[in-house]
């Protein structure tokens, strides 16, 4: 997908506020409605949000948690406002036919729709199952995987389906080495909207955390909703839901904090960036 920033303004001065096009934000984006003059929605998946952001092709978007690390001082953190789970997370899950201590010299297909999970899935690779693998892109003419990752909606029907053997849910194995909730992502500002238009910010920000409010009182109809646009599927969707958190509290941010650790300790972002929070308390 290609966009110039003038046609997704249109002329206009609203925020560009992107949304993930899977079904795991209908509880931050179902209720919040629109609003003529203060944002207009981009929806894509997360590596394309990290991408569009980067580019300043968005305002406020939510993003995989490891484009923080990349670049910080382009970014703030909306405040009290992430997708992370303490537990099982149900949409982001390394499949197989096979046990993992039956893997030699494994193969696994990643999308790489998500950098973080591709992150995560790394980590805990060698970290928490002592697994040696090479991972490999989605659509590259490869020999046949021993594992598949999967994340978003694809997860959920691959979870649904009941053909794999071997499930391993990458946000239980997260807690379950860690102790500590994982963060997939953040609510991200860029610098400049801090700067020059923290006024229709605040709006936003004030009516995100509304929604989301009323999304998590609400999760019955947010489940009847993602219904609707997966297809009929065995899985308790209200239950996926109430394994996800929305909030972006002290535990959330030890977590986020021990996931870059982890990243900087593997080579895979320069430095442990300080992590900003917008608004300042």
């Amino acid at each position: 997908m290609h966009w110039e920033r003038e046609e997704l303004l249109g002329g206009s001065e609203e925020l560009l506020l992107g949304r993930l096009s899977f079904v795991n934000v209908l509880p931050v984006y179902f209720f919040l409605g629109q609003h003529r003059g203060l944002f207009r929605l981009v929806s894509a998946p997360p590596s394309t949000l990290n991408r569009m952001l980067r580019e300043a092709l968005l305002d406020v978007s939510p993003v995989s948690s490891v484009e923080y690390a990349r670049e910080p001082g382009s970014y703030w953190i909306l405040r009290d406002l992430g997708i992370s789970c303490f537990g099982r997370v149900g949409s982001v899950l390394l499949l197989s036919q096979t046990p993992m201590e039956q893997w030699k010299e494994a193969l696994i297909q990643c999308p790489f729709e998500s950098e973080t999970s591709v992150a995560l899935l790394r980590l805990l690779l060698k970290n928490y199952w002592g697994v040696q693998a090479t991972l490999v892109e989605e659509g590259c003419e490869w020999e046949e995987a021993t594992a598949f990752l999967r994340i978003g909606d694809r997860a959920l029907k691959e979870m649904a389906s009941g053909k794999w053997a071997e499930i391993w849910d990458l946000g239980e194995a997260w807690s379950c080495w860690t102790g500590l909730p994982f963060v997939f992502a953040l609510w991200l500002v860029r610098e400049e909207v801090v700067r020059h238009r923290a006024g229709q910010l605040q709006v936003l920000h004030r009516r995100l955390l509304a929604a989301r409010d009323k999304g998590q009182q609400e999760l019955e109809v947010c489940a009847l909703e993602a219904g609707r646009v997966l297809g009929p599927l065995n899985l308790d969707l209200r239950e996926y839901f109430r394994g996800l958190d929305f909030h972006l509290g002290e535990e959330q941010m030890k977590g986020l904090s021990r996931f870059l650790e982890e990243l900087l300790g593997a080579g895979l972002i320069a430095k442990k960036p300080p992590l900003r929070l917008w608004p300042s308390p």
